[in-house]
C-alpha cells in the first residue's frame, strides 16, 4: 500500500515539476509592451524581445560599428573621453 502512495506521489511531484518548466519556458517567450520613454514623452508601444522587457529600438540589440571608419571613429572618442577623465583626476597619461 506504502509502495502505491509513494509511486503516485512522485507522479504527482513530476508532474508539478513539468507543469512548471512549462510556465517559465511561456514567461521566457512573453513580448510585454516596452515602455520606455520616447522622444515625445510618451511610453514606446513596441513589444519587447522576447525574454526581456525593452523592444528592440530600446533594449540594446545594437551590433555596433562595422566598417574600420566606425570603429575609428569609437576608438577615438573613447580616447578623448579618457583624456579628459585623466586629467580631471589628475593621473597621468599611460602609453
Amino acid at each position: 500500500m506504502r509502495a502505491k502512495l509513494d509511486a503516485e506521489e512522485a507522479a504527482f511531484l513530476a508532474m508539478v515539476a513539468r507543469r512548471r518548466a512549462r510556465l517559465e519556458a511561456a514567461r521566457a517567450r512573453r513580448r510585454v509592451p516596452c515602455g520606455a520613454k520616447t522622444r515625445k514623452g510618451t511610453p514606446c508601444r513596441c513589444k519587447s524581445e522576447p525574454g526581456k522587457r525593452r523592444c528592440k529600438f530600446h533594449g540594446g540589440l545594437s551590433t555596433g560599428a562595422k566598417t574600420p571608419e566606425g570603429r575609428e571613429r569609437i576608438r577615438e572618442a573613447q580616447r578623448r573621453r579618457w583624456e579628459r577623465w585623466r586629467a580631471e583626476q589628475g593621473q597621468p597619461h599611460k602609453t
